[in-house]
């Protein structure tokens, strides 16, 4: 539930463009370092490509999973 609330409170600065990419269909096989619309700082936004979370929403979710569901398994 808390991923549907705005990304504003994920506390990840950029949230309505993704790291590689003009903001259109691009996909990961074309971000990397050779492509000048590649970010310098991944952590700082909530998608990789149109598609893809970066690895500090993927932490977001786990740390969220951790807190809310383990303990129910325990």
């Amino acid at each position: 539930m808390f991923l549907i609330q705005p990304f504003k409170s994920l506390k990840i600065p950029t949230h309505t463009i993704a790291c590689c990419g003009t903001g259109t269909v691009e996909l990961s096989y074309l971000c990397n370092g050779n492509n000048p619309f590649t970010c310098k700082d991944a952590s700082k936004y909530v998608f990789w490509d149109s598609m893809h979370p970066t690895e500090k929403l993927y932490h977001i979710v786990a740390d969220q999973l951790i807190k809310t569901t383990l303990a129910e398994f325990l």
